[in-house]
């Protein structure tokens, strides 16, 4: 299907179209509550306050059978700071690169811990205690506890594709490749944590690996054959995306847990806000802001952070179009509100950009493994991605920002294929980060 010329009668039909799916979407949503599809946490308790880093531990990895955990946290013991420069990684020549070579070989078997994680299924890496406070309520605060390891994992991920592209400048084209799919299966894994900042980075390392595959297959020296070779493997690794909604659930229990340990029995069958409350929680710190909490109340103040939160599931469950709408609104919610516990919740539609870019990423990336596949098989690429031989096609060539096509078009003996990503806008390939992702020819440029 051929995306109309009309920016302004693009954006016209996808706005159109959305809206149709939200309603779709929406009732999809309810049907699934309703049968109890969904994780229920325990409602907070300021006279006894639920312990919420355990449940989230117990909730989310209680289905993790095969769990890679402990071979990653052994990589992550591990694996040592880089303080170079990773870009100059992909300037030729690559193996004129010391530091990176230097590194390389100090975290070797860092290296091979972390890929050999990548080969179990299932994956949850529990939340660490946050460190002691000093204050018993405040010791176990969700918004404390520690995300494991991001950093080092980020540091494996560009490690390993630091190092296949200095095999490649020896000839050794296939190690680029493999250590592209092994970080592209720990994003996977690193996408199974609940929080928002893990799965963050989950995003940020399957686009380092997919831009990683495509730069391999425009480098290959026979892409075709590259392709094929690499389809099965490649359809074996990226699944459906995971659902935001439990990164939302995390949000929420987090605020819960603070409302529940802010506020303390009074003496007098009331509550107040604990008179510690702005030494040991960060969206407190403002001037003023315990003595506004305590004039808005517990009751109140949970109800302001369910509404946020019931919000943010809207945002993230309508088409990206309509979302960019809720997300003004929600925005202006924040930003209207006068309760310190809502103007301190973590962005959502900032979660939902790249959770989204994401899926663009290994859809766009799979779309074009099969488009160079089809040219190994039957001499020439497809003139429209109809002619393409791919399971599940009709969600495969969607854009999931625009809920149509990805923009494919034939140009001589080669090609051009990109999402209209942010700006739903078509920029005519452009390669920008506010105008369009190409996917093909791959664009110049860093991971």
């Amino acid at each position: 299907m051929d995306l109309p010329t009309s920016p302004i009668r693009s954006q016209n039909l996808i706005f159109e179209g959305c809206r149709a799916l939200a309603a779709f979407g929406l009732a999809v949503a309810v049907t699934a509550s309703a049968r109890g599809d969904d994780i229920q946490p325990p409602p907070p308790n300021p006279a006894q306050p639920v312990d919420y880093i355990d449940w989230v531990n117990e909730a989310f990895g209680k289905d993790v059978r095969r769990n890679a955990a402990k071979s990653y946290q052994a990589a992550y013991r591990k694996i040592k700071p880089f303080d170079g420069d990773w870009g100059s990684t992909i300037t030729e020549p690559w193996t004129h690169n010391p530091e990176v070579g230097a590194w390389l070989k100090e975290n070797k078997t860092a290296l091979k811990l972390f890929a050999r994680a990548t080969d179990k299924k299932d994956c949850y890496i529990p939340l660490k205690d946050p460190k002691p406070v000093g204050v018993r309520r405040f010791d176990r605060l969700m918004i404390n506890a520690e995300v494991p390891h991001l950093n080092e994992h980020r540091t494996a991920v560009m490690g390993l594709l630091a190092q296949g592209y200095q095999a490649h400048a020896k000839g050794k084209e296939g190690l680029l490749i493999e250590n592209a799919l092994t970080c592209l299966r720990s994003a996977s894994h690193l996408e199974c944590s609940a929080d928002s900042a893990s799965r963050l980075a989950a995003e940020a390392c399957a686009s380092m690996a997919c831009r990683t595959l495509r730069d391999a297959l425009q480098r290959s020296m026979d892409q075709g054959q590259t392709a094929t070779d690499l389809l099965p493997r490649l359809q074996a690794i990226i699944a459906p995306e995971r659902s935001l909604e439990r990164a939302v659930l995390y949000e929420r229990v987090a605020i819960w847990d603070l409302c529940q340990r802010v506020y303390i029995d009074d003496g007098g069958g009331g509550l107040k806000v604990h008179p510690h409350a702005k030494d040991h929680v960060s969206v407190l710190s403002k001037p003023g802001d315990s003595d506004r909490l305590a004039a808005i109340g517990y009751e109140a103040s949970l109800r302001d952070a369910n509404h946020y939160f019931d919000r943010c599931l809207e945002l993230i469950r309508e088409p990206f179009p309509l979302a960019r709408e809720t997300a003004l609104e929600v925005e202006a919610l924040v930003e209207q509100s006068t309760n310190p516990i809502v103007g301190g919740a973590s962005s959502m539609w900032h979660v939902r950009e790249i959770d989204i870019a994401g899926e663009a990423d290994r859809s766009g990336t799979l779309l074009l493994t099969f488009i160079l596949a089809h040219r190994q098989k039957h001499g020439d690429y497809p003139n429209r991605l109809d002619e393409l031989d791919a399971p599940n096609l009709g969600q495969l060539r969607v854009d999931p920002f625009t809920r149509r096509d990805f923009v494919y078009k034939r140009t001589g003996k080669d090609f051009i294929l990109y999402s209209l990503y942010l700006n739903l806008r078509d920029d005519g390939g452009n390669h920008d980060r506010e105008a369009d992702k190409v996917f093909w020819p791959v664009a110049p440029g860093i991971w």
